[in-house]
């Protein structure tokens, strides 16, 4: 009986190695846990996680200015002028002006907010993918910008363990 638990395992584990090789075969790409990222429009670079349980990336901005801003309704914002300044872990900054793209409610661990969402061109490993970004406070958080599943659509795996 334990020959068969063992070669059901190394069946699992070679089908297991099999799925992870038949995708980087195919043109899938590896990502670790933590990965430097450039804003193109910025430039500037972030070391960013990536949070598979996030839709969208999310990233540190700070000063955001609506021109025109609807105080009551910012849904109303979308289509409006935009600027923000984005900090690194570095604490280097750059201020950027954007189309506010769309508002959305996040509901956060203590309450509710909105965020206002803009695109952005993330360039990892020589690569840009134009994604929809959150624009969010994160400056008393470590990870300075979330990668989402937004980004891993596109053709990217992640790998657990160390780089």
């Amino acid at each position: 009986m334990p020959h068969y638990r063992f070669l059901l395992a190394a069946l699992c584990l070679s089908l297991g190695v099999g799925v992870w090789v038949g995708y980087v075969w195919r043109g899938g790409h590896i990502i670790h846990a933590t990965e430097p990222f450039t804003i193109a429009e910025g430039p500037i670079t972030f070391m960013a996680r990536l949070d598979t349980g996030a839709a969208i990336s999310s990233i540190n901005a700070r000063d955001i200015l609506v021109t025109g801003a609807d105080e009551s309704h910012p849904r109303r914002d979308i289509g409006k002028p935009i600027r923000f300044t984005l900090v690194n872990e570095k604490d280097e900054s750059v201020t950027m002006d954007s189309t506010v793209a769309d508002v959305k409610s996040v509901r956060t661990g203590d309450c509710r907010e909105w965020r206002y969402h803009v695109y952005l061109t993330l360039l990892f490993r020589g690569r840009g993918e134009r994604l929809l970004v959150n624009l969010n406070d994160r400056s008393a958080m470590n990870e300075k910008m979330l990668v989402g599943r937004d980004f891993l659509e596109h053709g990217y795996v992640v790998e657990v363990g160390n780089p």
